[in-house]
């Protein structure tokens, strides 16, 4: 067996005959850093490319300020300063089955000295027990922990974190959940962050053998998340949106990670800070429920600063404005909804051929969702009132009495057939497709058209958003 010759002599860190658990992590400049703990407190070290220290135990001021038992010291991420970012654990309380440990993160300056800035990344009543934690593409971290349910599981789940130290979004379960037999424990995780902004978890699956005997198959698993961001407006409609998107993809199983949502109050017009963070997060898709002025300024100021060419945007509702997305800023392939109806239908009615052709000579501009609605509400109402007055033999009918003549009645509109429901929800058809330069305007158009019923697409009276999308066969 041939050996290599070390660099430097061997150098004992801790002469602490309870030290246990050494990391150790590469860092910029060719130094490292190695962190360790003692069952009480954690400990960690700088060292030079030839492994000599640098500065002492950049981790003792953590220590003397946290009198609670601390362990499980991961540096996660450096910084782009040359900060480094320390995960660990903090024992809230307890011991045993009753432990409730928190997960927290600690800044360290690029010099190895604590700034003792710490901030908590999973602090909820349940045990969180960290188990690894790795730097992403966008400059913040994963980390991964376990839980134990309360019939024994333990579940490993993981939570991203932002470049800023914050949390973003909820833990993600890797995994079957719940876990499909009576004990089951996916235990001692490893998380690696990939270059185009994945990541790969690796875990081992402890379950029920055959015959009913405890076995420990080892299964690697290997979960690959797509880093997506949002950009919605602070107000219900905006976060609504946002947060049945991430509902959605939960229930699809897609395992998508977001890696920052922003929250620019209604109005706001000047988005160049939202996007210097939509850069720094790296996402592959960016989602938005911008519908007014402010889709068009958002992807202006995105395509100035190059993010249109290496993201995918889901723009919900920017065919509310179309005319204001201009080629020379909008580009080919982004998701792009038109609410209820879309100019260019390739089944467009004679109606609606006839209205848009009216409205571009009239208005110089192409007709958007606002007049379809306009256009339902006033010819609902009018079939209403003639229902309902035929209903009372002949007399202006109440205002009551309209509105149950509307209850169910279905009329045609510049969409196609439109209706009401009992419970004075409107029915129609929704409009979205891939965005594309090949036409006649100066702004773009989707090619190929989706048509979906709210029929199909609406949650139904009585039952909650996202009951009904957990109610979902996928």
């Amino acid at each position: 067996m041939t050996t290599t010759a070390t660099v430097g002599p061997e150098i004992t860190f801790s002469f602490d005959t309870q030290a246990f658990g050494p990391r150790v992590k590469a860092l910029a400049n060719d130094t490292f850093a190695i962190t360790w703990e003692n069952g009480r407190d954690i400990f960690g070290r700088g060292f030079d490319s030839q492994g000599s220290f640098i500065g002492g135990n950049f981790l003792s001021t953590l220590s003397a300020d946290d009198p609670k038992q601390l362990s499980t010291p991961i540096i996660s991420q450096q910084t782009s300063n040359g900060a480094l970012v320390v995960a660990y654990n903090e024992l809230f309380f307890g011991s045993g089955a009753a432990t409730d440990r928190d997960i927290l993160r600690h800044t360290v300056g690029s010099d190895f000295n604590t700034d003792g800035l710490t901030l908590p990344i999973e602090n909820t009543s349940l045990d969180e027990a960290l188990v690894a934690a790795a730097p992403t593409a966008s400059g913040g971290s994963v980390v991964a922990f376990e839980h134990t349910d309360g019939a024994g599981n333990i579940h490993t789940l993981l939570q991203f974190v932002g470049a800023d130290g914050i949390p973003r979004g909820n833990e993600i379960v890797v995994g079957p959940n719940p876990l499909p037999v009576p004990v089951q424990s996916q235990t001692g995780a490893t998380v690696a962050g990939l270059a185009n902004g994945n990541f790969a978890v690796v875990y081992t699956d402890s379950g029920w053998a055959e015959g009913g005997t405890l076995g420990n198959d080892v299964i690697s698993a290997i979960n690959l998340s797509s880093g997506v961001a949002g950009i919605n407006n602070d107000y219900s409609y905006g976060r609504d949106n946002w947060a049945a998107f991430l509902a959605i993809m939960k229930k699809f199983g897609m395992n998508v990670t977001p890696v920052v949502d922003l929250w620019p109050k209604l109005g706001e017009t000047n988005f160049t800070s939202h996007v210097a963070a939509l850069q720094q997060a790296k996402p592959d898709l960016v989602f938005s429920s911008f519908w007014s002025g402010d889709a068009p300024i958002l992807m202006k100021q995105a395509h100035a600063a190059g993010l249109t060419q290496s993201t995918k945007f889901v723009l919900t509702t920017a065919g509310g404005v179309h005319e204001s997305m201009k080629k020379a800023f909008t580009p080919e392939g982004a998701i792009m909804g038109y609410n209820s109806l879309y100019f260019e239908a390739p089944n467009a009615s004679p109606l609606l051929r006839e209205f848009s052709k009216w409205h571009q000579e009239r208005f110089k501009e192409w007709p958007n969702y606002e007049s379809d609605h306009a256009y339902f509400t006033v010819v609902a109402y009018k079939a209403a009132v003639e229902k309902a007055a035929k209903a009372a033999g002949g007399p202006w009918p109440t205002t009551e009495q309209v509105v149950e003549a509307l209850e169910g009645i279905e009329v045609e509109s510049l969409s196609g057939r439109r209706s009401y429901r009992s419970d004075h929800i409107m029915e129609c058809s929704y409009v979205q497709g891939l965005t594309t330069h090949k036409n006649r305007h100066d702004f773009v158009t989707i090619d190929p058209v989706e048509v979906m019923s709210t029929r199909q697409i609406q949650k139904p009276s009585g039952t909650g958003l996202y009951d009904w999308i957990n109610s979902w066969s996928v």
